[in-house]
This record gives structure tokens, sequence and C-alpha cells, in this order.
């Protein structure tokens, strides 16, 4: 257990690494000459074509009934039911109805598993903190994920809130004192 988890670290900063300064078109185009998929894989898969407006019962499908759902960057939300995630999509997806939501690196150690994705948008509905800014965005972020039977048990997901409420004009830029 704790191989994998140290395996997955080392992952997880090897994909950060290998992805710094790209476009987002270099990034979108990473990851499609894998061969043959996993089925958690292919989990993940199906979770991105929700977020990317796809069937939000498919959520029943692709976690277990004990999940854990976390975002440490937003807020540091944290949710433990397939009706809560289906509400964080429904509320993102009224927010931005052309999200797109891609997987561009997928590695797995047994059980655990790093992703690598991009989620590109127009934010043209409002969020509850904020209206709609008519921008467009693009992040990409990494999820460490926990399966059993295939399916999602723990999703961990990080990435750069500061720099989506950036391009979306919300922030300003940080400045240095």
């Amino acid at each position: 257990m704790l191989r994998s988890a140290s395996i997955l670290v080392c992952t997880v900063a090897l994909l950060t690494c290998s992805s710094c300064a790209q476009t987002p078109e270099e990034v979108s185009r990473k990851g499609k000459a894998s061969a043959s998929k996993t089925r958690e894989q292919q989990t993940f898969e199906n979770l991105c074509a929700v977020w990317s407006g796809g069937d939000l019962v498919e959520v029943d499908h692709i976690f277990t009934d004990d999940l854990v759902y976390e975002d440490v960057t937003a807020d540091g939300f944290r949710v433990t039911s397939k009706e809560e995630v289906k509400e964080i999509i429904a509320t993102n997806l009224a927010a931005v109805p052309d999200m797109k939501d891609e997987l561009t690196r997928f590695i797995q150690a047994g059980d655990w598993a790093a992703a690598e994705w991009v989620w590109s948008g127009t934010h043209t509905g409002d969020y509850p903190d904020f209206p709609a800014t008519g921008k467009s965005f693009f992040v990409r972020g990494v999820s460490i994920l926990q399966f059993e039977d295939g399916k999602i048990k723990r999703d961990i997901m990080y990435w750069d809130v500061y720099d989506f409420l950036h391009q979306l004009e919300v922030v300003e830029e940080l400045k240095e004192d």
C-alpha cells in the first residue's frame, strides 16, 4: 500500500512537470496514443463525458456507494454521495453549458491512479457566487483516484482555482509587494 502511494506521488510529480508551459492544443493531444485502456481508465473517461454534458445518471455507475469526492482547491469541498456529485456537476454545467472535460494522461498502480485532465468552456451562466462573465477558460488539473471493482471510490482533485477565476476576470492578478 505504501509502495503504491509512493509510486503515485512520483507519478503526479512527473505529470505536473512534463505538462508545464504547454499550449491547450499540446495538452489536449496528449494521451491519445494509448492503445489499450483499463476499465478504470474507461470509468474516468466516462466521468469526463458526464462533466462534458453527458447524462448525470451515469454517476450512479461510475462511483461506489461509499465514495469520497474531494476538491482540495475549491473551498475544500468534500462530498460522499452520488446525488451530491450530480448536484456539483449540474451546477457547473448550468454555468458552463459548453463545458469540456478531457483526460490527457492516466497512470495506474493497482487500485490507485493519477489522471491529468483539461477543463474548458465559456462561462455563460451564473455560478452561485458570481454572475456569468462570457469569458472562456482552459484549466489543467490532476485527480488522485482510488478504484474498487472498476468504480471510483475516491477522487481527490487538484487544480488552480485562482487561474480559473483570473481567466474569467473575477479576480485581479496577484501583485507582488
